[in-house]
């Protein structure tokens, strides 16, 4: 079985009992927003607030999923208002990846995004996706990222400023394909046909942490995707369970892996897979500052990052779409 293979990843899940605590949502709605949660009630109220603080109006029905079994009560800024809000706890705590398959098979809209209970929208996030409702391909927009950790400082990188110049002047709009996964993981923040998702398998846990990125690539390969060139998200890092050290040295075996799937579809890209792994591993190694993980940047990791820079002199001159095309070896 490859990446791209279907696996039910709800069954080991279905079955598991819930409780709802909170259901004040009106029967039609046009996206549901997942949040999965647990034992993070400050982080969820700010992700919640910043769906209650849209600058435009959609109905939407506020999921919330907690895998706190314990809890006995609701969280104390849901207690005056829940607008739109079902809050449901599972019986037991069934891992992050489980937790977000449960969330789409609760979700009764026909779109849905998945929030993280620590990163939160745009205020204008309602007003830009209001005009994909009716898309069953992948949307998606920009992210902005703030470090939160202890002791982080920020620094203006050269590699920072590049990026910063070309997100500017990128196509208003992008087609995506499954090629461009292979450069970059492309937004945590996606809106989903819900039926269309539930037909690929959900989140495989086998790829923890990266179970997010692969499912993300194979709805593209099967649906398409679009990149809108607005900002529709905030995400934090900080020292959670996925963001450890020890868990982010797994990103760049899952990425390789996932790599190694696309590169079947796409003559002589699989030359520059070594090239990306040696990337990943420098920067994740930067990022974190792991200790004992050599930083110097060999001529694999600047080949790989020139063939980043291409890629985005590429897209900026509309020919990205047209090159990808040439160099697929068959239709997905």
């Amino acid at each position: 079985m490859t990446m791209f293979d279907f696996k039910d990843c709800y069954k080991s899940i279905s079955s598991v009992a819930h409780r709802e605590i909170i259901n004040e949502v009106s029967p039609e709605t046009a996206l549901t927003i997942c949040i999965p949660t647990f034992k993070r009630d400050r982080l969820l109220e700010h992700a919640v607030s910043s769906i209650w603080n849209q600058t435009e109006f959609i109905n939407v029905e506020i999921l919330i999923i907690d895998n706190d079994f314990e809890r006995v009560t609701i969280p104390s800024f849901l207690k005056n208002k829940s607008n739109n809000v079902r809050y449901i706890i599972n019986h037991e705590n069934i891992g992050m990846f489980g937790n977000w398959n449960k969330a789409i098979l609760e979700s009764r809209s026909s779109n849905l995004i998945i929030l993280c209970d620590d990163d939160w929208l745009d205020e204008n996030y309602f007003k830009e996706i209001k005009k994909y409702l009716k898309e069953k391909k992948a949307v998606m927009g920009l992210h902005s990222y703030y470090d939160k950790r202890q002791n982080k400082k920020k620094k203006l990188t050269l590699k920072s400023m590049v990026g910063w110049c070309f997100k500017k002047i990128r196509p208003k709009i992008q087609e995506i394909t499954t090629l461009d996964y292979f450069f970059e993981p492309l937004s945590p923040l996606i809106m989903f046909n819900r039926d269309s998702l539930i037909k690929i398998g959900g989140f495989d846990n086998d790829y923890f942490p990266g179970s997010d990125v692969v499912l993300y690539a194979k709805y593209v390969k099967l649906n398409g995707g679009i990149l809108i060139k607005k900002n529709f998200s905030f995400f934090r890092i900080e020292e959670n369970e996925s963001r450890k050290p020890e868990t982010a040295l797994k990103f760049p075996e899952i990425n390789r892996k996932l790599r190694e799937e696309i590169s079947k579809n796409y003559r002589c890209i699989d030359l520059l897979i070594p090239c990306a792994y040696e990337y990943d591993r420098i920067e994740i190694a930067k990022t974190w500052n792991l200790v004992g993980i050599n930083e110097s940047r060999t001529s694999k990791y600047w080949i790989y990052a020139l063939s980043r820079v291409l890629r985005e002199l590429l897209i900026v001159s509309r020919l990205w779409r047209k090159i990808s095309e040439n160099i697929n070896t068959h239709s997905s």
